[in-house]
């Protein structure tokens, strides 16, 4: 993403309706260094770039973060947050409603696996050995995202028929098969236009998977 398109976009992204000031000002800060980030990666990143992003001085990001390092975890923060309340807006946590396999699947994965968030996990395994903090977020927000999408996987039509605990193994399958993709894109073994196929591939494998748990000898028959 060139930086000369991004001072807008960052200014846009934080306009907020409500709340002081301040949080406004944070808001604005976290946003633009977003972007900056993903843009130049965090190295490559300049306070001086955050200051360009927002027409802001030193003395005002300074009293909101201590150090870049200081921004950045404020960004993973925000980003961790972004992606759960995505998927809440389609696995709402109180209400598990049966939808199609492949329906489901496809709405995880463009969630999951869009191209902003392959960008940004990117951004942060290059960055997490060297701050464990970054990598102690995401694995507070990993496993709420599972148990999340695993309750709701539970409730595909398709799994109707199977017993709760070869739901929920398929259910643990298709998790971990989320981190197979993301893989695949990060490693350009895929590409960001392949999201579709990706879930026409991942639903067909799952179905499989439930065909064998709905054979006869794995519902206690005999084989």
């Amino acid at each position: 993403m060139a930086m000369g398109h991004i001072k807008a976009k960052a200014v846009n992204r934080q306009s907020p309706k409500r709340g002081d000031r301040r949080e406004a000002r944070r808001a604005q800060l976290v946003a633009a260094a977003r972007i900056a980030f993903l843009a130049k990666g965090f190295a490559a990143t300049t306070i001086e770039d955050i200051f360009r992003l927002t027409e802001t001085s030193p003395a005002t990001l300074y009293a909101h973060f201590t150090s870049k390092f200081a921004l950045f975890e404020a960004v993973v923060q925000d980003e961790a947050q972004r992606i759960w309340n995505r998927l809440l807006t389609v696995l709402p946590a109180e209400t598990c409603i049966p939808v199609p396999l492949g329906s489901f699947i496809a709405t995880v994965i463009n969630i999951v696996a869009d191209e902003e968030m392959i960008g940004f996990l990117r951004l942060v395994i290059a960055e997490y050995r060297r701050y464990p903090s970054i990598e102690a977020i995401f694995h507070k927000t990993g496993p709420r995202v599972q148990l999340l999408i695993s309750r709701h996987f539970q409730h595909c039509e398709e799994l109707v028929g199977l017993s709760p605990e070869c739901a929920a193994v398929t259910a643990g399958i298709f998790v971990s098969s989320i981190a197979n993709v993301q893989l695949a894109l990060l490693t350009g073994f895929a590409k960001p236009d392949e999201l579709a196929t990706l879930s026409e591939r991942l639903t067909r494998e799952i179905r499989a998977i439930i065909d064998f748990g709905n054979a006869p000898y794995m519902q206690g028959g005999q084989k």
